[in-house]
């Protein structure tokens, strides 16, 4: 892993991920999938679990590393979230008259409300 850094040099790792706050994942993804045999979103992997790994072979490897995190405040109206959510492979994977149907549904259960979120973005900021 040394040989990817040239002396002194840095090894950021940055990502982001938006979690809608009101209404919930849970409660957009039911109106999603109203009336669909679709499964659920899967459960993800454990967050921290992932972490721990990286940051474990972080120091095994012999870097010092910082974590920084940023939580910014969102706000979407029905198409911005609907237009956002559509980016998604689990919906692009639809049969299109599916798709469309999804956003309809998704739209109308968000109506006028909006939907709050936060934006967490990650920085692990790593050195030798």
């Amino acid at each position: 892993m040394h040989g990817l850094l040239a002396p002194r040099g840095r090894l950021a790792l940055v990502w982001n991920r938006i979690v809608p706050t009101a209404p919930s994942q849970t409660a957009l993804d039911d109106a999603a999938n109203a009336h669909s045999d679709r499964p659920r979103r899967a459960p993800t992997p454990g967050r921290a679990s992932a972490a721990r790994e990286v940051f474990d072979l972080l120091r095994r490897e012999g870097f010092a590393y910082e974590v920084r995190e940023e939580v910014v405040p969102l706000r979407y109206t029905a198409a911005e979230w609907v237009d956002m959510a559509s980016t998604y492979s689990v919906h692009l994977t639809l049969p299109p008259e599916s798709r469309v149907a999804v956003r309809d549904r998704l739209a109308a259960f968000i109506g006028d409300t909006g939907v709050e979120a936060e934006n967490r973005a990650f920085a692990v900021i790593a050195r030798l």
